[in-house]
């Protein structure tokens, strides 16, 4: 499985805090097709880094707040919300290509 080690999957902000390359809206229409959108977020999930992955697989897949995730790990609770936000950035990277009515490949 190949994954990702590092930051490229993460967006770039110029000195205003905005996106450095514009987000495009998806087209609502990619995900009415439901069996390939679950496999494609899967799939996507599977490229990102430890510690991002399984950090937002509990949180968002799981539903389980970053006090509950820390319960169980060794790391402090802004670290952890840290994760679960470059985790969402760095999976709408992956997303993104496939999302555009031009790339979509669903």
């Amino acid at each position: 499985m190949k994954t990702l080690s590092d930051r490229s999957l993460l967006p770039e902000f110029d000195s205003n805090g905005r996106h450095r390359v514009p987000v495009e809206p998806w087209q609502p229409t990619v995900a009415e097709n439901g069996s390939a959108l679950i496999e494609l977020v899967r799939a996507s999930m599977r490229e990102l880094p430890e510690p991002q992955r399984s950090t937002l697989r509990l949180h968002d897949g799981c539903g389980w707040s970053v006090a509950r995730i820390a319960e169980g790990a060794d790391e402090a609770p802004e670290q952890l919300r840290c994760w679960v936000h470059e985790g969402r950035q760095m999976l709408r990277t992956l997303l993104d290509p496939h999302m555009r009515s031009a790339g979509t490949g669903l």
